[in-house]
């Protein structure tokens, strides 16, 4: 089986899809690269706590800041076993509100990971009241924001279209969130589409193009998706040599990327060959189409399970919990 022919079978929502769920790994605060070694100091920790009888809140950030590594490492299992113990803990101290929106963000983002789209939705819908609760405006929008991901995975386009709209209502305009509002504004511009409003969607692609070209590195994921979703909506709307130019700059951005882990820059790059792949078929380029099956598939393999660079929820569990 081709690798054009899976990509094709999953068709181009899901490929659009992960190039928009990149933005959330690059909008959010990230640790350091998870170890091995530190893996094992949080584990001596949580040990050490528990046998101390340390309070509940204090054992519950230690089980939290472990999902965060391990997540990081790739190990989804173990990830959402700690946050798991992290929650009940934190849900059960008064004291810790904030800790246990952070970590309902951390298991929705594991579950998007994992396929399950609609346990991601009320994990993050159940933060965003929390954060409501504590008055925090500036992450309900975000999380707003990122609840149109799972939202989009099930087909829901208008219900995703209302959350990204109120995300862009909290931050738009925001000094310090260019970053997101890019990302919504290009989320948006997918969901106008698949609502055949992709007129409307344009003026969103064209809008978060001009955040991430303004304020962001010419090589950032953010402009690189920037320039890979203004190429679907201008192709889209009958602009099919734009769409192609501008896809073919997001391609050049990317291979300009040098700041990221291997596995991340060889996700990254399928997804947009991939997306670029059914571009060229779609206009009548297929044997252009098929010289970039080989190269897809190898990056699909060449990435393997690792995680490095994934981030876990808006705020940083580190900056958070220590």
């Amino acid at each position: 089986m081709t690798a054009l022919f899976l990509f094709k079978r999953a068709g181009l929502h899901a490929v659009l899809l992960l190039l928009i769920g990149w933005t959330r790994a690059w909008t959010q605060e990230v640790r350091p690269p998870a170890t091995a070694g530190r893996i094992a100091a949080e584990l001596k920790e949580i040990e050490n706590a528990a046998n101390s009888k340390a309070p509940g809140d204090q054992l519950g950030r230690c089980w939290a800041l472990l999902g965060s590594d391990y997540h990081d490492m790739g190990d989804l299992q173990r990830a959402e076993d700690a946050y798991g113990r992290a929650l009940v803990l934190l849900g059960g101290s008064p004291s810790a509100p904030r800790s246990y929106a952070i970590t309902l963000d951390a298991m929705a983002s594991v579950y998007l990971d994992t396929g399950r789209s609609k346990e991601s939705e009320t994990c993050r819908r159940k933060a965003i009241a929390v954060f409501e609760g504590l008055g925090d405006r500036t992450n309900v929008s975000i999380l707003h924001g990122q609840l149109a991901e799972s939202l989009l995975k099930r087909r829901k386009n208008k219900e995703a279209e209302t959350e990204l709209s109120e995300g862009l209502r909290g931050i738009e305009g925001k000094d310090g969130y260019a970053r997101e509002a890019a990302t919504m504004l290009l989320s948006r511009a997918y969901a106008k589409c698949l609502l055949h409003r992709c007129s409307e969607g344009l003026a969103d692609a064209k809008a978060g193009m001009e955040i991430a070209r303004t304020t962001l590195p010419s090589d950032s994921i953010v402009t690189v998706v920037a320039w890979m979703v203004l190429g679907y909506t201008l192709w889209q709307t009958g602009d099919p040599t734009g769409g192609g130019e501008s896809m073919r700059e997001g391609l050049r951005a990317l291979s300009a990327k040098k700041d990221e882990t291997p596995s991340t820059l060889a996700l990254a790059r399928a997804g947009a060959l991939a997306e670029y792949a059914e571009y060229l078929n779609a206009t009548h380029h297929k044997a252009e189409a098929r010289q970039l099956e080989n190269e897809i598939m190898s990056l699909r393999s060449a990435q393997g399970t690792s995680c490095n660079g994934c981030t876990v929820n808006v705020l940083g569990l580190s900056n958070a919990f220590r």
